[in-house]
Protein backbone atom coordinates (compact mmCIF):
# COMPACT_ATOMS: atom_id res chain seq x y z
CA UNK A 1 0.00 0.00 0.00
CA UNK A 2 2.83 2.12 0.68
CA UNK A 3 4.42 2.28 -2.43
CA UNK A 4 0.74 2.94 -4.48
CA UNK A 5 0.89 6.29 -2.22
CA UNK A 6 4.54 7.56 -2.99
CA UNK A 7 3.86 6.87 -6.76
CA UNK A 8 0.19 8.97 -6.39
CA UNK A 9 2.23 11.32 -4.94
CA UNK A 10 4.77 12.06 -7.50
CA UNK A 11 2.41 11.35 -9.86
CA UNK A 12 0.29 14.50 -8.54
CA UNK A 13 3.36 16.70 -8.31
CA UNK A 14 4.17 16.25 -12.10
CA UNK A 15 0.70 16.94 -12.97
CA UNK A 16 -0.01 13.13 -14.31
CA UNK A 17 -3.64 13.19 -12.27
CA UNK A 18 -5.06 10.31 -14.35
CA UNK A 19 -1.84 8.12 -13.25
CA UNK A 20 -2.33 9.55 -9.91
CA UNK A 21 -5.90 8.54 -9.75
CA UNK A 22 -5.14 4.80 -10.58
CA UNK A 23 -2.40 4.77 -7.91
CA UNK A 24 -4.82 6.29 -5.31
CA UNK A 25 -7.60 3.75 -6.00
CA UNK A 26 -5.03 1.02 -5.64
CA UNK A 27 -4.54 2.13 -2.27
CA UNK A 28 -8.48 1.14 -1.31
CA UNK A 29 -7.11 -2.58 -1.82
CA UNK A 30 -4.51 -2.03 1.33
CA UNK A 31 -5.78 0.84 3.17
CA UNK A 32 -6.60 -1.34 6.19
CA UNK A 33 -2.99 -3.12 6.61
CA UNK A 34 -1.44 0.43 5.88
CA UNK A 35 0.23 0.72 9.70
CA UNK A 36 1.74 4.17 8.67
CA UNK A 37 -0.43 6.57 9.92
CA UNK A 38 1.48 9.35 7.93
CA UNK A 39 1.06 7.65 4.34
CA UNK A 40 -2.69 6.57 5.35
CA UNK A 41 -3.95 10.66 5.89
CA UNK A 42 -1.99 11.68 3.57
CA UNK A 43 -4.00 9.11 1.34
CA UNK A 44 -6.92 10.79 2.17
CA UNK A 45 -5.16 14.65 1.17
CA UNK A 46 -4.11 13.41 -2.37
CA UNK A 47 -7.39 11.53 -2.96
CA UNK A 48 -9.19 14.79 -2.38
CA UNK A 49 -6.62 17.60 -4.23
CA UNK A 50 -6.59 14.88 -7.22
CA UNK A 51 -10.66 14.41 -7.36
CA UNK A 52 -10.38 18.78 -7.74
CA UNK A 53 -8.26 18.02 -10.57
CA UNK A 54 -9.70 15.67 -12.32
CA UNK A 55 -13.25 17.13 -12.08
CA UNK A 56 -12.04 20.73 -13.74
CA UNK A 57 -10.49 17.90 -16.21
CA UNK A 58 -13.81 16.05 -16.97
CA UNK A 59 -15.86 19.23 -17.34
CA UNK A 60 -19.23 17.68 -17.55
CA UNK A 61 -18.67 14.54 -16.06
CA UNK A 62 -19.92 15.17 -12.82
CA UNK A 63 -21.59 17.97 -10.63
CA UNK A 64 -20.70 20.18 -8.42
CA UNK A 65 -22.80 18.39 -5.60
CA UNK A 66 -21.67 15.24 -6.62
CA UNK A 67 -18.00 16.19 -6.33
CA UNK A 68 -18.71 18.23 -2.61
CA UNK A 69 -20.87 14.98 -1.66
CA UNK A 70 -17.50 13.39 -2.49
CA UNK A 71 -14.87 14.83 -1.09
CA UNK A 72 -16.68 16.48 2.20
CA UNK A 73 -16.45 13.62 4.52
CA UNK A 74 -12.25 13.16 3.82
CA UNK A 75 -12.23 16.73 4.19
CA UNK A 76 -13.90 16.40 7.55
CA UNK A 77 -11.65 13.67 8.86
CA UNK A 78 -8.62 15.72 7.89
CA UNK A 79 -9.41 18.76 9.64
CA UNK A 80 -10.17 16.24 12.85
CA UNK A 81 -6.42 14.96 12.29
CA UNK A 82 -5.01 18.39 11.57
CA UNK A 83 -6.26 19.19 14.99
CA UNK A 84 -4.33 16.98 16.32
CA UNK A 85 -0.92 18.50 15.42
CA UNK A 86 0.60 20.39 12.74
CA UNK A 87 1.68 17.73 10.20
CA UNK A 88 -1.35 17.48 8.30
CA UNK A 89 -2.32 21.58 9.07
CA UNK A 90 -0.40 22.79 5.35
CA UNK A 91 -2.19 20.07 3.57
CA UNK A 92 -5.60 21.01 4.91
CA UNK A 93 -5.11 24.74 3.97
CA UNK A 94 -3.65 23.90 0.52
CA UNK A 95 -7.49 21.71 -0.02
CA UNK A 96 -9.26 24.85 1.42
CA UNK A 97 -7.47 27.15 -1.26
CA UNK A 98 -8.18 24.55 -3.85
CA UNK A 99 -11.64 23.82 -3.35
CA UNK A 100 -12.73 27.87 -3.74
CA UNK A 101 -10.38 27.78 -6.46
CA UNK A 102 -12.01 25.02 -8.41
CA UNK A 103 -15.65 26.18 -6.51
CA UNK A 104 -15.84 29.21 -4.96
CA UNK A 105 -14.80 32.72 -5.14
CA UNK A 106 -11.00 34.53 -6.80
CA UNK A 107 -10.49 36.57 -4.26
CA UNK A 108 -10.93 34.27 -1.09
CA UNK A 109 -9.21 31.47 -2.92
CA UNK A 110 -5.87 33.78 -3.38
CA UNK A 111 -6.15 34.95 0.38
CA UNK A 112 -6.50 30.95 1.14
CA UNK A 113 -3.59 29.91 -1.21
CA UNK A 114 -1.17 32.99 0.81
CA UNK A 115 -2.91 31.42 3.95
CA UNK A 116 -1.41 27.93 3.31
CA UNK A 117 1.69 29.07 1.35
CA UNK A 118 2.36 30.65 4.79
CA UNK A 119 1.94 27.69 6.92
CA UNK A 120 3.94 25.66 4.94
CA UNK A 121 6.71 28.20 5.21
CA UNK A 122 5.87 27.58 8.96
CA UNK A 123 6.27 24.05 9.40
CA UNK A 124 9.30 23.76 6.52
CA UNK A 125 7.45 21.73 4.49
CA UNK A 126 9.56 22.84 1.30
CA UNK A 127 8.45 20.96 -1.49
CA UNK A 128 4.58 22.07 -0.90
CA UNK A 129 5.57 25.61 -0.20
CA UNK A 130 7.27 25.36 -4.01
CA UNK A 131 4.53 23.31 -5.51
CA UNK A 132 1.60 26.01 -3.82
CA UNK A 133 3.78 28.94 -5.14
CA UNK A 134 3.29 27.18 -8.71
CA UNK A 135 -0.29 26.58 -7.73
CA UNK A 136 -0.82 30.46 -7.29
CA UNK A 137 1.10 31.74 -10.22
CA UNK A 138 -0.96 29.74 -12.57
CA UNK A 139 -4.48 30.64 -11.21
CA UNK A 140 -3.45 34.62 -11.27
CA UNK A 141 -2.13 34.11 -14.63
CA UNK A 142 -5.78 32.36 -15.67
CA UNK A 143 -6.97 35.12 -13.99
CA UNK A 144 -4.93 37.64 -16.04
CA UNK A 145 -3.34 39.51 -12.72
CA UNK A 146 -0.37 40.23 -14.18
CA UNK A 147 1.57 39.07 -10.91
CA UNK A 148 2.21 35.44 -11.38
CA UNK A 149 5.65 35.69 -12.12
CA UNK A 150 7.40 36.66 -8.73
CA UNK A 151 5.51 32.76 -7.32
CA UNK A 152 6.57 30.85 -10.39
CA UNK A 153 9.77 32.47 -9.51
CA UNK A 154 9.70 31.58 -5.73
CA UNK A 155 8.61 28.11 -7.03
CA UNK A 156 11.61 27.31 -8.73
CA UNK A 157 13.59 28.51 -5.88
CA UNK A 158 12.06 26.26 -3.58
CA UNK A 159 12.41 22.97 -5.86
CA UNK A 160 15.92 23.72 -6.10
CA UNK A 161 16.14 23.94 -2.37
CA UNK A 162 14.85 20.95 -2.06
CA UNK A 163 16.27 19.38 -4.88
CA UNK A 164 13.07 18.71 -7.27
CA UNK A 165 14.83 19.09 -9.96
CA UNK A 166 11.87 17.48 -12.37
CA UNK A 167 9.78 19.83 -10.88
CA UNK A 168 11.73 23.24 -11.46
CA UNK A 169 12.59 21.99 -15.05
CA UNK A 170 9.05 21.34 -15.99
CA UNK A 171 8.34 24.83 -14.64
CA UNK A 172 10.90 26.63 -16.39
CA UNK A 173 9.78 24.35 -19.80
CA UNK A 174 6.28 24.87 -19.07
CA UNK A 175 6.50 29.17 -18.84
CA UNK A 176 10.11 29.79 -19.92
CA UNK A 177 9.01 33.67 -20.60
CA UNK A 178 9.75 34.31 -17.06
CA UNK A 179 13.07 32.44 -17.01
CA UNK A 180 16.79 32.88 -17.95
CA UNK A 181 16.79 29.55 -20.52
CA UNK A 182 20.60 29.44 -20.28
CA UNK A 183 20.36 28.50 -16.48
CA UNK A 184 18.37 25.13 -17.10
CA UNK A 185 20.87 23.85 -20.38
CA UNK A 186 22.34 21.15 -19.49
CA UNK A 187 25.85 20.69 -18.04
CA UNK A 188 28.89 19.20 -19.16
CA UNK A 189 30.16 16.82 -17.21
CA UNK A 190 33.20 19.43 -15.57
CA UNK A 191 30.65 22.11 -15.42
CA UNK A 192 28.56 19.59 -13.13
CA UNK A 193 31.54 18.73 -11.11
CA UNK A 194 32.14 22.48 -10.76
CA UNK A 195 29.13 23.02 -9.20
CA UNK A 196 29.48 20.07 -7.03
CA UNK A 197 32.51 21.12 -5.39
CA UNK A 198 30.93 24.67 -5.03
CA UNK A 199 27.61 23.07 -3.49
CA UNK A 200 29.94 21.49 -0.82
CA UNK A 201 33.37 23.38 -0.24
CA UNK A 202 36.20 21.30 1.00
CA UNK A 203 33.36 18.68 1.61
CA UNK A 204 32.02 21.38 4.21
CA UNK A 205 33.54 20.20 7.27
CA UNK A 206 32.06 22.01 9.39
CA UNK A 207 28.81 20.69 8.43
CA UNK A 208 30.26 17.11 9.04
CA UNK A 209 31.45 18.04 12.64
CA UNK A 210 28.80 19.67 13.76
CA UNK A 211 26.53 16.49 12.33
CA UNK A 212 28.76 14.07 14.18
CA UNK A 213 28.34 15.85 17.25
CA UNK A 214 24.78 16.14 16.99
CA UNK A 215 24.19 12.45 16.22
CA UNK A 216 27.00 11.58 19.52
CA UNK A 217 24.48 13.77 21.52
CA UNK A 218 21.71 11.35 21.21
CA UNK A 219 21.76 8.78 24.01
CA UNK A 220 19.09 6.56 23.27
CA UNK A 221 19.49 4.26 20.30
CA UNK A 222 16.59 4.93 18.41
CA UNK A 223 16.72 8.84 18.68
CA UNK A 224 20.26 8.06 17.14
CA UNK A 225 18.89 5.61 13.89
CA UNK A 226 16.66 9.01 13.78
CA UNK A 227 19.26 11.40 13.40
CA UNK A 228 21.50 9.55 11.83
CA UNK A 229 18.81 8.76 9.08
CA UNK A 230 18.33 12.80 8.86
CA UNK A 231 21.52 13.46 8.60
CA UNK A 232 21.91 11.01 5.90
CA UNK A 233 19.37 12.62 3.55
CA UNK A 234 20.72 16.54 4.45
CA UNK A 235 24.04 15.34 3.30
CA UNK A 236 23.48 13.12 0.05
CA UNK A 237 20.58 15.15 -1.40
CA UNK A 238 18.12 12.29 -1.09
CA UNK A 239 14.28 11.75 -0.80
CA UNK A 240 13.93 8.60 0.67
CA UNK A 241 16.12 6.77 2.89
CA UNK A 242 16.45 3.13 4.96
CA UNK A 243 18.58 2.15 7.05
CA UNK A 244 19.01 -2.25 5.88
CA UNK A 245 20.65 -4.79 8.82
CA UNK A 246 21.91 -7.56 9.03
CA UNK A 247 20.31 -9.88 11.86
CA UNK A 248 20.19 -13.65 12.47
CA UNK A 249 20.30 -14.68 8.82
CA UNK A 250 17.74 -11.70 7.80
CA UNK A 251 17.90 -8.40 5.89
CA UNK A 252 15.54 -6.26 8.44
CA UNK A 253 14.51 -2.57 7.62
CA UNK A 254 15.53 -0.99 11.16
CA UNK A 255 14.06 2.60 10.03
CA UNK A 256 12.84 4.77 7.08
CA UNK A 257 12.93 8.83 6.38
CA UNK A 258 11.27 10.92 3.72
CA UNK A 259 12.38 13.85 3.31
CA UNK A 260 9.52 15.43 1.10
CA UNK A 261 7.52 16.63 4.24
CA UNK A 262 10.56 15.80 7.03
CA UNK A 263 8.49 12.72 8.00
CA UNK A 264 10.28 10.28 9.63
CA UNK A 265 9.26 6.66 10.43
CA UNK A 266 10.28 5.93 13.90
CA UNK A 267 12.89 2.59 14.32
CA UNK A 268 10.56 -0.05 15.10
CA UNK A 269 11.55 -1.71 18.56
CA UNK A 270 13.40 -4.56 18.94
CA UNK A 271 10.23 -7.20 19.62
CA UNK A 272 8.63 -6.02 16.30
CA UNK A 273 11.35 -6.10 13.87
CA UNK A 274 10.19 -9.17 12.27
CA UNK A 275 7.33 -7.06 10.58
CA UNK A 276 9.73 -5.35 8.79
CA UNK A 277 11.42 -7.67 7.12
CA UNK A 278 13.14 -6.72 3.68
CA UNK A 279 10.55 -8.89 1.84
CA UNK A 280 8.00 -7.49 3.43
CA UNK A 281 8.74 -3.68 1.82
CA UNK A 282 7.50 -2.39 -1.24
CA UNK A 283 9.47 0.98 -1.52
CA UNK A 284 12.73 -0.80 -2.21
CA UNK A 285 14.59 -3.14 -5.00
CA UNK A 286 15.81 -6.00 -2.51
CA UNK A 287 18.03 -7.10 -5.67
CA UNK A 288 20.00 -3.68 -5.59
CA UNK A 289 20.13 -4.34 -1.41
CA UNK A 290 21.13 -7.91 -1.32
CA UNK A 291 24.02 -7.02 -4.24
CA UNK A 292 25.20 -4.46 -2.15
CA UNK A 293 25.18 -6.61 1.40
CA UNK A 294 26.45 -9.64 -0.06
CA UNK A 295 29.82 -7.96 -2.30
CA UNK A 296 29.93 -5.02 0.41
CA UNK A 297 30.85 -2.43 -3.08
CA UNK A 298 28.65 0.97 -2.45
CA UNK A 299 26.64 1.33 -5.66
CA UNK A 300 25.87 4.92 -7.42
CA UNK A 301 22.63 4.75 -10.21
CA UNK A 302 22.21 8.09 -11.87
CA UNK A 303 19.34 7.18 -13.85
CA UNK A 304 18.61 3.16 -12.61
CA UNK A 305 15.69 2.40 -14.32
CA UNK A 306 17.36 3.61 -17.65
CA UNK A 307 20.89 3.10 -17.52
CA UNK A 308 23.11 0.18 -15.55
CA UNK A 309 23.24 -3.28 -14.54
CA UNK A 310 19.86 -2.99 -13.28
CA UNK A 311 17.69 -1.91 -15.44
CA UNK A 312 15.73 -4.68 -16.39
CA UNK A 313 14.62 -5.49 -13.26
CA UNK A 314 10.88 -5.70 -12.43
CA UNK A 315 11.27 -4.06 -8.88
CA UNK A 316 13.27 -1.01 -10.38
CA UNK A 317 11.45 -0.67 -13.75
CA UNK A 318 7.81 -1.20 -11.18
CA UNK A 319 9.74 1.41 -8.99
CA UNK A 320 10.89 3.82 -12.11
CA UNK A 321 13.96 3.98 -9.88
CA UNK A 322 16.23 7.17 -10.74
CA UNK A 323 19.05 8.18 -8.49
CA UNK A 324 19.94 5.64 -6.21
CA UNK A 325 22.59 5.80 -3.77
CA UNK A 326 23.52 2.48 -1.79
CA UNK A 327 26.55 1.98 0.81
CA UNK A 328 27.40 -0.77 2.69
CA UNK A 329 28.12 -0.11 6.84
CA UNK A 330 30.94 -2.40 8.11
CA UNK A 331 32.23 -3.81 11.18
CA UNK A 332 35.50 -5.49 11.49
CA UNK A 333 35.51 -5.73 7.65
CA UNK A 334 32.07 -7.49 7.75
CA UNK A 335 28.69 -5.66 6.35
CA UNK A 336 26.45 -5.95 8.81
CA UNK A 337 24.26 -3.54 7.00
CA UNK A 338 23.48 -0.35 4.24
CA UNK A 339 22.10 2.46 3.86
CA UNK A 340 19.81 3.12 0.96
CA UNK A 341 19.19 6.33 -0.57
CA UNK A 342 17.18 7.27 -3.74
CA UNK A 343 15.31 10.41 -5.19
CA UNK A 344 12.65 9.69 -7.41
CA UNK A 345 12.28 13.70 -8.71
CA UNK A 346 15.73 13.85 -10.18
CA UNK A 347 18.77 12.38 -12.06
CA UNK A 348 22.21 12.23 -11.29
CA UNK A 349 21.46 13.67 -7.66
CA UNK A 350 24.14 11.84 -5.89
CA UNK A 351 27.51 13.28 -6.83
CA UNK A 352 30.91 12.19 -6.04
CA UNK A 353 31.82 14.91 -3.67
CA UNK A 354 28.02 14.31 -1.39
CA UNK A 355 28.37 10.59 -1.59
CA UNK A 356 31.99 11.16 0.08
CA UNK A 357 30.71 13.82 2.67
CA UNK A 358 27.78 10.42 3.18
CA UNK A 359 30.11 7.99 3.44
CA UNK A 360 32.22 10.16 5.92
CA UNK A 361 29.47 10.70 8.25
CA UNK A 362 28.08 7.04 8.36
CA UNK A 363 31.56 5.76 8.84
CA UNK A 364 30.68 7.78 12.17
CA UNK A 365 27.43 6.80 12.80
CA UNK A 366 27.82 3.32 12.68
CA UNK A 367 30.54 3.69 15.41
CA UNK A 368 28.46 5.75 17.43
CA UNK A 369 25.87 3.50 17.23
CA UNK A 370 27.98 0.36 18.10
CA UNK A 371 29.25 2.00 20.79
CA UNK A 372 25.82 3.06 22.04
CA UNK A 373 24.93 -0.90 21.88
CA UNK A 374 27.83 -1.99 23.62
CA UNK A 375 26.75 0.70 25.89
CA UNK A 376 23.16 -0.66 26.15
CA UNK A 377 24.39 -4.20 26.50
CA UNK A 378 26.35 -3.53 28.76
CA UNK A 379 23.86 -1.51 31.29
CA UNK A 380 21.58 -4.82 31.12
CA UNK A 381 24.41 -7.01 31.91
CA UNK A 382 25.74 -5.08 34.77
CA UNK A 383 22.37 -5.64 36.87
CA UNK A 384 22.15 -9.26 36.21
CA UNK A 385 25.26 -10.02 37.36
CA UNK A 386 25.14 -8.05 40.42
CA UNK A 387 21.76 -9.95 41.40
CA UNK A 388 23.71 -13.36 40.61
CA UNK A 389 26.75 -12.24 42.87
CA UNK A 390 24.14 -11.37 45.54
CA UNK A 391 22.73 -14.30 45.57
Amino acid sequence: GSYYVHRALVHYYLGEHEEAGRYLAGVRRYLSGLTDNVLKRQWHVFLVLNALKLYEKREGEKNKEALLAEITPFIEKIKTWAALGPLLKPYLAFLYAERERVLGDFKEARSLYLDAIAIAHEQKYTLLEGHLNECLGEFLLQAGQRTERVYFVEAARLYRKCRAERKELNLAAKYPDYFEEEKFLPLSAMDVEAASVRALPDLDFNYLIKSSLAISAEKDQDAMVRKIMTVALESSGAQHGCLVIGEDGNLLVRAETRATESATTPPVPDSHRALQKLEDSQDICKAIVRYVYRTGEHLILSSAAHEGPFKDNPEVQALQLRSVLRLPLTRQATTVGMLYLENQLSDAVFTAEKTQMTELLMLQASILLENARLTENLHRFTPSMMQKNEG
